[in-house]
């Protein structure tokens, strides 16, 4: 069982090793939400709702009920859902298939009750992190870095 990233922040005896892995965490911190928007957008979270917590579902399951296009989706999709888990988004079970591979499967953890994004979406925050992550607003903060940034040049 994949348990969720745990946060350690720099200073209060932490040592140098720690503190570099949380600067990393933090500077990182858009490959999370960028993941979990397309995630949101594919329809993963809703389809891993709807399945239920029973035994999961694999990627290739997910990739045919939502009919994404391409045998490579099933790829794309298991590296999306296996980059979740590892932050405790999604829960993750391997065992090993009839051919003696890895076979990974996938059920919603309770905070995807919160990023649903279909109609079972009532009292979810998706709609608000779709907006914040929304290109036109992302463009608006880097402007806003940019400005901060000029502040070294200012007299």
């Amino acid at each position: 069982m994949v348990s969720p990233v745990v946060h350690r922040h720099a200073g209060g005896g932490d040592d140098d090793d720690q503190a570099c892995m949380y600067a990393l965490e933090l500077l990182g911190g858009s490959v999370v939400s960028m993941t979990l928007k397309a995630a949101i957008e594919l329809g993963l979270v809703d389809e891993l709702l709807a399945a239920g917590a029973a035994d999961g579902v694999t990627a290739e399951e997910l990739v045919a009920r939502l009919r994404l296009p391409a045998v490579a989706a099933a790829t794309a999709v298991d590296r999306m859902l296996r980059f979740l888990a590892s932050y405790g988004v999604v829960r993750c079970t391997t065992e090993a298939g009839p051919d003696g591979k890895a076979r990974r499967s996938y059920a919603a953890a309770p905070v995807c009750k919160w990023l649903a994004g279909g109609s079972s979406g009532e009292g979810s925050v998706a709609p608000l992190g779709l907006l914040n992550l929304d290109k036109v607003f992302m463009e608006s903060c880097v402007v806003f870095g940019a400005m901060f940034t000029a502040i070294k040049y200012l007299r």
